[in-house]
């Protein structure tokens, strides 16, 4: 009867010290992956914030191409620096520069887009357009 006493209760220390030493692998395990979550989410949030300044990027400089396209699209002498806003979107703006080429007979637009109340653009393009020259009226005075 000693002799099964004495089994009994090594019986249950030897399961008291098992379920000790899962739950400590459980917790170590739990810890373990808490961490990996962690260092995750982290990865996950600056991907995200990557994206989402692309994304931004990516529609200024189709905008900045849609307003110089705009722009050269009009004669020559009517290119002109101006301002305004996107009609399509409202948060957008864009500033228009207009100065003289590398040479006479060529032009500089430089497009520059904004979002909302930002002072730094976004976006910048510049394009070259050729200027063109004024017909001289001298041959109009000769008779023929």
């Amino acid at each position: 009867i000693i002799m099964k006493l004495a089994l009994k209760i090594r019986f249950r220390s030897e399961q008291r010290r098992r379920a000790g030493s899962i739950l400590l692998e459980v917790s170590v395990a739990a810890f373990v992956l808490a961490i990996a979550v962690a260092g995750s989410s982290q990865y996950l949030t600056t991907a995200l914030n990557s994206s989402e300044k692309t994304q931004r990027i990516t529609r200024a400089a189709l905008m900045c191409e849609s307003r110089i396209a705009e722009a050269l699209a009009k004669k020559s002498s009517a290119v002109s620096s101006e301002e305004g806003v996107f009609e399509t979107d409202r948060d957008w703006r864009w500033k228009q520069v207009v100065e003289s080429g590398p040479f006479s007979s060529v032009g500089r637009v430089t497009v520059l887009v904004f979002f909302a109340n930002d002072k730094k653009p976004v976006c910048s393009l510049t394009r070259l357009f050729p200027i063109a020259k004024q017909k001289s009226d001298s041959k109009a005075g000769n008779p023929r």
